[in-house]
């Protein structure tokens, strides 16, 4: 069979023999389709950027014969399983507790010809996380400090961003952060903290004598991707004041050198 046209066709084959008997057969359907199948994104619109890292993607394939497709989504390179998709109807494909970033995806079908076609390419942004500290929310176990005394202190961090944070560390430093300074004891790891959520976390300090500025840092090696820096790190003075004891009557002169 040359030059078909796509399309559905049915085949009876009719045969005859030298002495005229003729004999006609069964009714075969042939289909002939050299055509791709439709798709069209409807949502997230393209450059779109989200206010929830739960997202739905929304596509449409249709084909000219075929009454099911096998779709795949394709989010930043990475292929879904396949979708059983009706010809036509809308398909729907939830996404949950994405993290922050850029997504980009794309969409490809194939009919029961095996005919393909890949959609174009369209990105969204999830919102990422913020995670801040503040120089009002570090706190001593003390009031009265004294030289020698240990102090607990505490910091509360909050994910003031859209996305959850995962593993990220904090750091309690002395005086300065980094290489001038000294940091107090070890890095603190946070698992995972969820928006709109905040955490406490400690260490302990042995006081010296004089001021004494505790810094937080939160995140320091930025290992999780936030929208803002600028509120990771956050100090709080420690007060440590000299003090002398006398007693009684003398005639002695005190000199503090």
């Amino acid at each position: 069979l040359l030059g078909l046209s796509n399309g559905t066709y049915e085949v009876q084959i009719l045969v005859t023999d030298l002495a005229g008997n003729t004999n006609l057969s069964n009714t075969i359907i042939i289909y002939y389709d050299t055509l791709p199948p439709n798709i069209i994104l409807n949502y997230p619109a393209n450059e779109t950027i989200t206010t929830s890292n739960d997202v739905n993607l929304s596509f449409n394939a249709s084909d000219n014969m075929a009454q099911y497709l096998m779709c795949v989504v394709n989010l930043n390179n990475n292929p879904s399983s396949p979708y059983n998709v009706t010809n036509g109807e809308e398909q729907i494909i939830e996404l949950v507790n994405l993290a922050g970033g850029y997504y980009y995806w794309n969409v490809t079908c194939i009919d029961q010809a095996n005919n393909q076609r890949i959609s174009d390419t369209w990105w969204f942004f999830v919102p990422v996380p913020d995670l801040s500290v503040d120089n009002n929310e570090i706190y001593f176990n003390e009031t009265n400090i004294k030289e020698g005394d240990l102090i607990n202190i505490t910091a509360t961090v909050r994910n003031i961003g859209v996305s959850p944070a995962e593993n990220f560390i904090v750091q309690f430093w002395q005086n300065e952060v980094n290489v001038s300074g000294n940091q107090i004891g070890n890095n603190i790891s946070v698992p995972l903290l969820n928006n709109g959520e905040a955490i406490n976390v400690s260490v302990n300090f042995v006081a010296p004598i004089g001021t004494t500025e505790i810094f937080v840092y939160v995140n320091p090696n930025n290992a999780v991707l936030e929208e803002n820096y600028s509120n990771n790190i956050a100090s709080r003075n420690m007060i440590v004041e000299f003090w002398h004891y006398a007693l009684g009557s003398t005639n002695d002169t005190l000199r503090v050198t």
